[in-house]
């Protein structure tokens, strides 16, 4: 997040290119917690300068006619994940074995559900409009990459009594449905992580966005399960500090894979749901 006011230019340049690239929806995070310029200091204490650089994010999305996923936690220890979380518990004196307690612990489950609260009821600084009011939010995503190692079955995850399933009622209770936006905890697959791997090439990149868009866009136009698909990771030139060999940066980007992008917005766009 734009944190520092001289940075901001960068995000706006990579949200007008992605508008003008056709893209409608971009995921952002919403969480940074603990550590260095974290968004939540610690449970339920905020660093409001980082609070401003989000709704900077979400007033400039609007102004380039996008839509925001915003994530509120991540699985991973980058930007403090449910690893931070953890340390909090056992900070304030509870036992948690480990990360998987994340999902079943209630001390947990409280710091978390409370940062939800926290972060929809934001009243946008820019715009004045609570994050849970706010159109421009088109879904919340209540973990980027989430598992629970303990129990590979995936049961723990989906349990009635697991943190995801209640957070996920708990949200869906808290936030009103609008006729022109879904505004409904969602399941994110991103691909395009490819750019690491021995034999790399932009044609074998190129084949693999055109294969999972052909995919997608035939399940969309007979109303299937598929309504799109997100790659890993749009920037801007100048945000080399976010690099992480996958980034996409359209001024840099080869034509082909722009157009392959530019291509499957925009037909996708055009569908009649």
């Amino acid at each position: 997040m734009p944190s520092d006011v001289y940075e901001r230019d960068k995000v706006s340049s990579a949200l007008q290119q992605a508008s003008g690239y056709g893209l409608t929806v971009v995921r952002t995070w919403a969480f940074s917690d603990g550590g260095g310029r974290p968004l939540q200091i610690s449970p339920g204490s905020y660093n409001e300068d980082m609070f401003k650089a989000l709704d900077f994010v979400v007033s400039e999305a609007s102004k380039y006619g996008l839509r925001l996923i915003l994530c509120l936690v991540n699985n991973w220890s980058d930007y403090g994940g449910k690893n931070q979380y953890i340390q909090w518990a056992r900070n304030a004196g509870h036992y948690v074995n480990s990360e998987d307690d994340f999902f079943s612990s209630d001390v947990v489950k409280g710091f978390y559900k409370n940062n939800i609260k926290n972060v929809i009821t934001r009243i946008n600084t820019i715009t004045g409009v609570a994050y849970k009011d706010d159109p421009t939010i088109f879904a919340w995503e209540l973990m980027n990459e989430p598992r629970c190692q303990s129990d590979l079955s995936g049961r723990t995850l989906q349990s009635e009594d697991g943190q995801e399933a209640f957070l996920k009622r708990w949200l869906e209770s808290h936030i009103e449905d609008s006729s022109t936006v879904i505004k409904k905890p969602v399941l994110v697959a991103e691909f395009g992580k490819s750019w690491k791997r021995s034999g790399f090439t932009v044609e074998r990149r190129d084949a693999l966005y055109s294969t999972v868009y052909d995919s997608v866009y035939a399940s969309a136009r007979v109303n299937g399960a598929g309504a799109g698909a997100l790659f890993w990771q749009l920037l801007a030139q100048g945000m080399d500090g976010n690099r992480d060999g996958y980034e996409i940066i359209f001024s840099e980007c080869p034509y082909s894979t722009a157009n392959i992008i530019s291509q499957q917005s925009r037909r996708m766009a055009a569908l009649d749901y």
